[in-house]
């Protein structure tokens, strides 16, 4: 068994391109997924769960304003409950010492970099939002206006028949 007579039949097996784990791994990889655990997952994607609202949208009308409302909670940037699984040994200390550093010599650019992408995002879902409004006008008054033109030209007694093209009804 490649070394691995450690390995009882109520041990998991995991095969990683032909190659058994032994069990020393299984135990570095069960404390790897310990480290990456993120307890506050749950918290920060709750507020993703309603775009699931879209699925109860009526017409492609309600879906657009419903999408817009969407997009109009979502164009911010942040950084703030961004998490980083603990440095693990001396090499990662270093790191995370070395990431901090950094991290401290770049907020202020990067700050000012989301301030203006932040901005950039809410200006243009405020346009998308009028451009949909303005269609949506403009395809009320198209409406009712071929309703207009339809009236005119119908003879009195066609009311309700439907138009051909030819000059028949």
């Amino acid at each position: 068994m490649n070394g691995n007579a450690a390995i009882t039949d109520a041990s998991p097996r995991v095969v990683v391109d032909g190659a058994l784990f032994s069990p020393r791994q299984l135990d570095d990889l069960r404390e790897e997924a310990r480290a990456l655990r993120d307890d506050d997952l749950a918290g920060r994607m709750a507020g993703e769960s309603v775009i699931l609202d879209l699925r109860e949208a009526r017409d492609e009308s309600d879906f657009m304003a419903r999408l817009l409302k969407r997009f109009g909670n979502r164009t911010q940037i942040g950084f703030e409950r961004m998490r980083r699984p603990p440095a693990r040994g001396l090499k990662g200390k270093v790191l995370e010492a070395v990431r901090r550093v950094l991290w401290s010599l770049m907020r202020g650019p990067h700050d000012w970099a989301a301030f203006q992408q932040n901005a950039v995002n809410e200006q243009t879902i405020r346009a998308l939002a009028r451009e949909v409004r303005l269609r949506r006008r403009e395809g009320a008054a198209l409406r009712a206006r071929l309703e207009a033109l339809e009236r005119a030209v119908e003879p009195a007694g066609t009311r309700g028949g439907t138009m051909t093209g030819d000059g028949t009804s």
